[in-house]
């Protein structure tokens, strides 16, 4: 008998075949590039006097993305070599700051503008004082006196007043004499509040800025112990006003402080400060060291 084709087998494969799908061209360069590049935001928020840094990474699906900084602070640099952002702002360069990003690639691109914030940072208590003989101010009394500090700088107990604060308390009785460190004008004066207190707020104090915008505080004088007024120039060693116990004091003493300028009165804005006639111990750092005594030379 001659066998009988079967032709159904033909059909299911050809059915088979049919409802496969086509692959298509392959696509050797991947996937799409995007139509519009995103620009990532970088650290915005930085601290004077420390380092900023941040790499600009941009994913474009493989394709060179080219990125520029056109607008950026003054203390900001740009890497266009390795798309990164760079600086280390300084103390005038707190506060708010605009930059703007532009990406591009062969196919896309974008902008984008930032804020960043350059906040106070907390001041280096380790750093270097430099060469008392070579320092612009004397001590706060008269030539032949003598005080022991009962606080200095940076105490390690954070209890402490000047915890992270560079400052010295001078144990003074009240009516003693206080001069000027340095030359320059006097920018306020207050001395209507009684000593003895204990109410901080209520401190008599005489603050002088100098000729390089820098202003020294003298703090807790005697009730009308002021010697000079508001806008008079004094010298340095010139009779500024009596000590006292005004205010938040915990007993009569003077507190002197140096700041970076008349903008900011908060620890932060403290520098560091020793005396070019100051007869007695420094630590490692330059500075006077608590519990010491010191004597006013003639210089």
């Amino acid at each position: 008998m001659r066998p009988v084709p079967v032709p159904v087998l033909a059909l299911a494969l050809t059915l088979v075949a049919c409802s496969e799908p086509s692959p298509g061209p392959l696509d050797p360069s991947g996937p799409e590039p995007p139509s519009t590049l995103q620009i990532p935001a970088p650290p915005l928020r930085a601290f004077h006097d420390h380092p900023y840094e941040a790499r600009v990474v941009i994913d474009a699906g493989g394709e060179p993305v080219r990125v520029h900084a056109p607008t950026r602070p003054a203390w900001m640099t740009w890497d266009s070599a390795t798309s990164t952002l760079g600086g280390t702002p300084g103390w005038r360069d707190v506060g708010s700051h605009t930059l703007r990003l532009e990406a591009s690639s062969s196919s896309a691109s974008a902008a984008r503008s930032f804020t960043v914030v350059v906040e106070k940072s907390e001041i280096d208590c380790g750093r270097l004082f430099g060469d008392p003989d070579a320092s612009a101010y004397v001590l706060p009394f008269p030539p032949g006196r003598s005080y022991e500090i009962n606080q200095g700088y940076c105490p390690s107990n954070p209890t402490w007043g000047h915890h992270r604060w560079f400052a010295y308390d001078f144990r003074m009785p009240v009516g003693d004499t206080v001069v000027a460190s340095r030359a320059g004008q006097v920018l306020f004066v207050e001395e209507r509040w009684p000593d003895g207190s204990r109410i901080c707020g209520q401190e008599n104090y005489v603050y002088v800025g100098h000729a390089d915008g820098t202003v020294m505080q003298y703090v807790h004088l005697t009730t009308g112990g002021a010697l000079v007024a508001p806008g008079a120039r004094v010298e340095a060693g010139q009779p500024l006003g009596l000590s006292g116990d005004s205010g938040c004091s915990s007993g009569p003493h003077l507190h002197v402080a140096l700041f970076r300028d008349g903008t900011d009165f908060g620890r932060k804005a403290t520098l560091p400060l020793n005396y070019r006639n100051a007869d007695g111990p420094l630590d490692a750092r330059g500075g006077l060291v608590q519990g010491a005594r010191y004597r006013a030379d003639g210089g």
